[in-house]
């Protein structure tokens, strides 16, 4: 079997660039990888290589879906985190969360909100959309709260950057890739120490297809 990175050049050198796409996972590895390649052509010159982080790569394939759900950043999904557990202390009918305060009647610490972030948007990557914990524990019952309050501000209409991983893995459709990339043949992930369970279904379904190839790398990271 012809090694992946020959068969990389080979592209590269009959100018061919456009019929593979190579997913890696952040921007510095994407800028490396660019500019190996760019070195396999003899002018040393290509436009548009198809190196893209995978954040990049779920936005294009999104883009030509039918959702009509609205994307919003990461800045407006911690300002609703920051509505959720520090409501206006007037509005006495709303949930308090208090134990995530280290005093009560006082604003939840932001490196407490940080881990309450970042616990969100892990659990979005892994594709969860409800949360259950067990009862006993307070401090699980308020992060599955804060959780579905969440998900409950999002509703039908809005859409966070790790519910586009979720909603492509559960409704993907070949044609949502041949729009995309029209001539791609081949798929390279590469780089990847960790992929969420969303991003390996789509994977999946994109393995599927009878007329692309697909490798996966892990010694180029």
């Amino acid at each position: 079997m012809q090694d992946i990175e020959n068969i990389l050049k080979t592209h590269i050198q009959n100018n061919k660039a456009n019929t593979f796409v190579i997913i890696v996972p952040t921007d510095s590895a994407r800028l490396k990888r660019q500019r190996e390649l760019v070195g396999y052509h003899p002018n040393r010159a290509v436009s548009n290589l198809p190196v893209y982080t995978s954040k990049d790569f779920i936005q294009r394939l999104y883009s030509q879906t039918q959702s009509p759900k609205q994307h919003i950043l990461s800045g407006i999904q911690h300002l609703w985190l920051h509505e959720i557990v520090d409501p206006a202390p007037d509005n006495i009918d709303t949930y308090q969360y208090n134990t995530f305060r280290p005093i009560q009647n006082t604003t939840i610490p932001d490196s407490t909100l940080s881990l309450i972030f970042n616990t969100i948007n892990h659990l979005r990557d892994q594709g969860e959309t409800e949360l259950n914990f067990v009862e006993d524990d307070p401090t699980q019952v308020e992060l599955a709260r804060i959780y579905n309050d969440y998900e409950a501000r999002l509703a039908n209409q809005w859409i966070d950057e790790k519910g586009k991983h979720y909603y492509l893995a559960n409704n993907f459709k070949e044609e949502c890739i041949k729009r995309t990339f029209p001539n791609v043949k081949l798929v390279v992930v590469e780089g990847f120490t960790l992929i969420s369970k969303a991003d390996i279904k789509l994977l999946k379904h994109i393995a599927e297809i009878s007329d692309v190839e697909m490798w996966f790398r892990t010694d180029c990271i």
